[in-house]
């Protein structure tokens, strides 16, 4: 009965297996699929359809595949280092270089991850060491000095777009004229707006004070601010470099004077340094004061109004005083319609420039000075006077006595 029931048992087992490996055998899936050493599945499956009953197209066109990144948009180690500022670490040479021993080519995103990788394992070496650690604050110093270094040129850039300008009206030495040319004189007067002026120094405080740190290495920077209606002085102590910088800006600032005709075309041009510095950064919280000396220098009506016409007292007022000389001919003098004055960045940009017509109200325009100009008890220009004695009486203009402007009555009008 034992024995009856073991080949039983047996030939069972036979047949499971002989049923199972004649199903592997004809299966679809035990061919290989096109293209990877094997006859093409059979099936008629639709496409697309991997595993459908008698095989499927889909399956059937399956291939691997390796598309190389472009050329121009992989790089080696060194040049992704210099591209993103970084410092090299340690990391295995099979992601440096390749078989041959070409420079190994990844994408930007590659390198980042390799690299941040093997930061961290450097980190986890060096942990628990003084070398580790002292390591770890030099890295962090450095990236403080970087970021320092990005500071100067948006402080710079706030402080260019809100200055004005007036200009003297034209005047001349009455010694130095000629049939040929004429040379005419013109100051510029550039003055700061008063909303630049308030919050300026306090938008630079803010930028430097997370920067100003003691050392042996730092170089002492003085701010005036304006804050709850006082000016107030900052201390700083930066990077030299820092100082530097923001000292070649500023110092790269220019003023230019251009001669107009009526329908804007250019007569003459003039550019002149603006004589800025860092410290242009504490005047403008609070301008220097112009000072002309009058005791050394006479001023005439004409240098006392502006080139529109207008009262203009530019001694002991704040702003920057530029002086321009233009030698012109007499064509070119009687083209003279407007006056524009603009201030250029350090990259040659217009940053803040005014446009003034002109007007022929202005009194007697001609300098005191040359031989036999000057009338009794008046000093030549630029000598010290001897005598205090009255300036002549200016002939009268268009508006009234020494060219005032009339009101509707025919009276002066007192500016």
């Amino acid at each position: 009965m034992n024995n009856r029931r073991r080949t039983i048992i047996v030939l069972a087992s036979v047949a499971i297996i002989g049923v199972l490996t004649l199903i592997i055998a004809t299966h679809p899936l035990a061919q290989p699929p096109t293209g990877m050493g094997g006859p093409p599945m059979p099936g008629g499956g639709p496409p697309g359809m991997m595993g459908a009953r008698g095989g499927g197209v889909g399956a059937a066109n399956l291939r691997w595949e390796e598309h190389k990144m472009p050329k121009e948009k992989t790089m080696i180690y060194p040049e992704w280092l210099d591209r993103e500022g970084r410092r090299p670490v340690a990391m295995p040479k099979w992601f440096l270089r390749e078989e041959d021993g070409k420079p190994q080519q990844y994408t930007n995103a590659q390198w980042h991850q390799l690299h941040t990788l093997y930061i961290g394992v450097a980190e986890k070496v060096q942990r628990g060491g003084p070398g580790g650690k002292l390591s770890s604050e030099v890295q962090k110093q450095l990236a403080v000095q970087q970021k320092e270094a990005t500071v100067p040129e948006p402080i710079y850039e706030a402080g260019l777009n809100h200055f004005y300008f007036r200009v003297t009206y034209p005047t001349y030495n009455i010694g130095q004229v000629t049939e040929n040319s004429t040379t005419i004189s013109l100051d510029a007067i550039m003055q700061v707006a008063e909303s630049l002026s308030r919050n300026y120094g306090e938008m630079a405080r803010n930028k430097l004070a997370p920067y100003s740190n003691p050392g042996t290495n730092r170089f002492d920077f003085y701010l005036i601010t304006y804050q709850r209606g006082y000016w107030q002085p900052c201390h700083f102590q930066l990077l030299p470099e820092t100082v530097s910088e923001l000292n070649r800006l500023w110092a790269s600032n220019t003023i230019r004077m251009q001669l107009l005709d009526r329908s804007g075309g250019a007569i003459a041009s003039q550019i002149q340094s603006a004589g800025h510095s860092a410290e242009t950064m504490s005047e403008i919280a609070y301008p220097p004061e112009i000072d002309l000396n009058p005791g050394y220098e006479y001023l005439t009506e004409a240098q006392q109004i502006d080139f529109a016409g207008n009262k203009l007292q530019i001694h002991d007022i704040h702003g920057w005083r530029y002086s321009f000389s233009f030698t012109l001919n007499l064509q070119q003098l009687a083209r003279l319609h407007k006056i524009r004055v603009q201030l250029l960045d350090v990259g040659g940009d217009v940053r803040s420039e005014n446009t003034i017509v002109g007007t022929a109200r202005a009194p007697y325009a001609g300098l005191l000075g040359g031989v036999g100009a000057a009338p009794t008890g008046l000093p030549s220009v630029g000598m010290p006077p001897t005598v205090r004695g009255a300036a002549p009486a200016m002939p009268a203009g268009p508006g009234g006595p020494g060219g005032m402007p009339t009101g509707p009555g025919g009276m002066p009008i007192r500016r």
